[in-house]
């Protein structure tokens, strides 16, 4: 090879270094503040997403919009550098695990006695009855907790609860193969309607379980005024917000004046991050699904615009005497909600 055919050969390696240099830089300045914004999202997770407006705001977006900068971040990465794919592949696995709530567990360490829970908000049955009561039919529940029970489900439901005993005041009916006692309802706090959650005793052989049906106030009205005036729509989030704390500290304190084994399970209106939910969490009691379920459990969305379950806002909770080993959720055509099943064990 001669002298000239040298020279410009070392150019081009030189240069080709320096576009690699070049490349990377690039990528990692976009991510910069894709990496903030998921840390931030994080932390306010971690912290309780209710401090803030944007955190507690998040709680209701579907998460996978977060892995759409990482996917488009991605493709740069793998035509332009391929040895940085993994900065997009870290985020993106960033999303959809904790981000989203991904779950993972083996089931089979739980022992005592089995109980098969169900929670289902029927939203007044104006779906699909048939598939209520087939997602009935195939779980074979032992206890069943509903809410927003209405009339026009008793022709359907009656049938399948023969010979169960049912307790049902107001929106809220418990179903067991268990005697039921003691059945009263718990006040709302701020009282825009008369009652939050519903309570009784099963007995189970010489144990009585303490149960809670519940159905707390709607994010609802908070996010409408958002999406329509936002100056005015953050303050009354926030009012909104603070009603719904209101009311899970009312709850929180009444269950933990409880002795014994105690299952609070219903439409929380909350991810298991909220503290609308931590507030119960902190009485040492669990999360089925957190502890026991696997993939996202999520519960609700799939009327909404995205037409599909983005969010997990129905929830069964249980305390010491009791052991979760497998959580999921039902169907999504029978209700605005799927439902929660649990395989409990009530500890001898």
């Amino acid at each position: 090879m001669t002298e000239k055919n040298i020279v410009p050969a070392r150019e081009n390696r030189v240069n080709h270094k320096r576009r690699k240099k070049k490349i990377p830089f690039f990528l990692v300045l976009l991510s910069i503040p894709y990496v903030i914004v998921l840390s931030l999202i994080t932390a306010g997770n971690v912290l309780g997403p209710e401090r803030w407006w944007w955190s507690s705001f998040n709680l209701f977006l579907p998460q996978w919009i977060w892995g759409l900068p990482g996917a488009a971040l991605l493709l740069i990465a793998f035509f332009k550098c391929r040895t940085w794919v993994w900065l997009p592949l870290i985020c993106i696995g960033w999303v959809g695990g904790p981000v989203m709530g991904l779950r993972l567990h083996k089931s089979g360490n739980a022992c005592g006695k089995h109980l098969r829970v169900m929670t289902y908000n029927l939203k007044m049955g104006a779906r699909d009855q048939d598939a209520i009561a087939e997602e009935i039919k195939a779980d074979k529940p032992d206890i069943m907790i509903f809410q927003e029970m209405s009339h026009q489900l008793k022709n359907t439901l009656d049938p399948l609860l023969a010979g169960w005993n049912v307790s049902r005041i107001d929106q809220f009916e418990v179903a067991s193969r268990y005697p039921i006692s003691d059945v009263s309802l718990c006040n709302r706090i701020p009282r825009k309607v008369p009652y939050h959650a519903m309570r009784c005793e099963i007995t189970i052989g010489e144990k009585v379980v303490t149960v809670y049906c519940i159905h707390l106030l709607s994010p609802r009205n908070g996010l409408s005024s958002i999406r329509h005036k936002l100056d005015d729509g953050i303050s009354e989030w926030e009012h909104n917000v603070a009603e719904r704390l209101m009311e899970s500290q009312q709850l929180t304190e009444q269950i933990g004046t409880e002795e014994g084994p105690v299952i609070a399970a219903g439409d929380f209106n909350s991810p298991v991050q909220g503290l609308t939910c931590r507030s119960l969490i902190d009485l040492n009691m669990k999360d089925a699904f957190d502890v026991s379920g696997n993939g996202y459990g999520y519960t609700y969305g799939r009327f909404l615009k995205p037409q599909h379950s983005f969010i997990r806002i129905d929830h069964i909770l249980f305390n010491k005497y009791l052991q979760a080993d497998k959580c999921w959720a039902g169907n999504e055509e029978g209700a605005d909600h799927c439902p929660v099943i649990a395989d409990l064990y009530l500890q001898n």
